[in-house]
């Protein structure tokens, strides 16, 4: 009996989806672009399917926070092990010195030796190969030189780099000035609201590190656009080989609105029941923010025949994003009885009492501080959705 492959794996599926890309609409085709090349605005060189690689790492060392990381490189540097190879910290703040330094600038001595006719301003980049291999060893995926999905790569890494952070502590303190918290910068919690036969739920989830969105195509704003286009493109079809490539009209692909990606994540979601009390309703809201959000949008899907499948649908993401909308009120706080409490407590001591008793005003049976609870110290979160259109789109 021989066996016969029938479905495509993710790796495959990214490989045929790249084919298919136009582009030309994203590097400006035919446009004369001057190359720019100095300390901040160097490459990464591809190391074989690295692709995916590069984008998480370019888009990381374009914060701040990493890039301080040159700062504190001979602090780090000094404290390293024996091994520095096995070390994560020693290994990104190298990189930050390569990409933020001079010697891998055209004239510096990392430039690698170009052939006959390269040009040395377009060669001139970085090569992570200790630091892609210090990232994949052990992993079942990137530790190999297939094509892998940039998302899950930054989830990974932020999870390593985490439990480096814990475990060098004491060398992140000798350079705590220029070396901040960076396992931390995508945390933040959310809450979810479940309402259910008048009765409400408050439950806290921390430690999240991003929201995965999903993309709501009937929501497009060029609806009638996309029809036009797959009606010519099915009578295009039906011609078969009368038809040629020319003849083939510009695609059109649906255009979702980032908002209505968030709105479908925050909206309302129906539970058969909670805690045995049927028609539920929950909701989830920001309860923190984090310094940097990292949003995922999620572009496959399985298909009716159970095949994954990739969406071609274009998201614009806004420059500012306002998440106000999305922020959680808090949970409400009520004080029940507190003038019973207080005199069952009190009553042995009748002098004290009595006091009580002579001056004792109205209280309300429930009382709702809420106007006098701080709103917390404003979070502004600047250019957040470019950062992750870097990591989503590469």
């Amino acid at each position: 009996m021989r066996m016969e492959k029938t479905v495509e794996s993710m790796a495959e599926l990214n490989i045929k989806a790249n084919e298919k890309l136009e582009l030309d609409k994203i590097t400006e085709a035919g446009k004369s672009l001057s190359p720019i090349l100095s300390q901040g605005y160097l490459g990464l060189n591809n190391l074989g399917n690295s692709c995916y690689i590069n984008s998480v790492l370019q888009v990381l060392f374009a914060l701040p926070e990493f890039s301080s990381l040159s700062q504190s490189a001979n602090a780090l540097f000094a404290s390293s092990p024996a091994d520095p190879t096995s070390d994560l910290l020693t290994q990104l703040a190298k990189l930050a010195t390569a990409l933020h330094g001079s010697r891998y600038n055209p004239g510096g001595d990392g430039i690698e030796p170009v052939q006959s006719g390269g040009d040395p301003i377009t060669d001139a980049a970085v090569a992570p190969r200790m630091l892609k291999a210090l990232l994949g060893k052990g992993h079942a995926e990137f530790s190999t030189a297939r094509q892998q999905d940039a998302f899950e790569y930054l989830q990974h890494l932020v999870e390593m780099l985490g439990r480096a952070e814990r475990a060098g502590a004491s060398r992140l303190a000798d350079a705590s000035s220029a070396s901040p918290n960076l396992g931390g910068l995508f945390g933040f919690s959310v809450e979810e609201r479940v309402e259910a036969g008048g009765q409400v739920a408050y439950k806290k989830v921390p430690s999240q590190r991003c929201i995965s969105l999903q993309i709501p195509t009937e929501l497009c704003t060029n609806q009638e656009a996309v029809a036009a286009y797959k009606e010519v493109e099915d009578k295009r079809q039906k011609l078969g080989s009368g038809s040629t490539a020319a003849d083939a009209p510009e695609p059109v692909v649906p255009v979702v609105p980032f908002e209505a990606c968030l709105g479908r994540f925050f909206a309302a979601e129906s539970l058969e029941s909670f805690r045995g009390r049927p028609n539920a309703e929950k909701t989830t809201r920001f309860a923190s923010f984090p310094k940097v959000l990292v949003v995922h949008l999620r572009r496959y899907y399985v298909d009716t025949d159970w095949t994954a499948k990739k969406l071609a649908v274009a998201v614009p993401v806004p420059e500012v994003l306002d998440l106000e909308a999305f922020r959680s009120s808090g949970e409400p706080t009520y004080i029940h009885n507190i003038c019973v409490r207080v005199r069952v407590c009190v009553c042995v001591y009748v002098t004290l009492i009595s006091i009580l008793l002579a001056v004792a005003e109205p209280v309300p049976e429930v009382l709702d501080l809420d106007a006098f609870r701080s709103t917390g110290e404003p979070i502004y979160m600047y250019h957040v959705c470019t950062r992750v259109r870097m990591c989503v789109y590469t």
